[in-house]
């Protein structure tokens, strides 16, 4: 990402004036691009949460996979093992079930590059994380500020910014992306200002 694409989704400097109304054609030509915008909004929504999951549950598998190791290892460390479960012929298969537990979980962990892939997928949600608050920002708060070119520049940054998280990003896991839109759905993740707001657009609407 460079600088200037950057530069294009920030925008310039509002005016200090308050802005002037807008024509009924002027705001007709303007709604396509404030919705690609929310569309942006709400796909990088979606995609931030899926990462997000993916990346508790990888943690999970992580700690998991580190605790059994740990503890065998501290099993194996006690003599074999015989400190813990006694000498004599009924144990003497412990230690190598041990021994190739351990080996297992240790290959998996370096195999599955569980770790690393944690890593991947926050950083990933992250970034879909800021571009949703900035296409929030720029649909809800500034897009009547703004010219129709400055506008469309900063939507058309918006989509490249999408497409550039998209390609050098780890994919989403298809349940996680289906449990994300779920929760969002169900309301899971909206602020109390959200549903303030909602709640004044529908009284709005029915003129009450």
């Amino acid at each position: 990402m460079t600088d200037d694409t950057t530069d294009n989704i920030a925008g310039t400097t509002l005016p200090e004036a308050a802005p002037r109304k807008l024509s009924a054609g002027e705001k007709k030509l303007r709604e396509p691009l404030v919705a690609e915008c929310q569309r942006i909004r709400e796909n990088a929504q979606h995609t931030a949460t899926a990462h997000f999951r993916t990346s508790e549950r990888l943690a999970r598998h992580h700690v998991i996979l580190g605790s059994v190791g740990v503890v065998i290892a501290a099993l194996l460390a006690a003599n074999g093992g015989a400190e813990v479960f006694g000498k004599g012929a009924p144990y003497a298969w412990i230690t190598p079930v041990l021994s190739f537990t351990a080996a297992v979980t240790t290959a998996l962990l370096t195999f599955l590059k569980i770790s690393e892939r944690q890593a991947r997928h926050l950083t990933a949600a992250h970034s879909f994380k800021t571009l949703e608050n900035q296409a929030r920002r720029l649909s809800t708060m500034d897009a009547e500020y703004e010219t129709y070119i400055s506008l469309k520049r900063r939507v058309d940054a918006l989509c490249e910014r999408w497409d550039t998280l998209g390609e050098q990003g780890p994919p989403t896991v298809t349940r996680d992306f289906e449990w994300a839109r779920m929760r969002i759905a169900e309301g899971v993740f909206k602020t109390e200002v959200d549903s303030k707001l909602a709640a004044g657009s529908a009284k709005g609407a029915s003129g009450t």
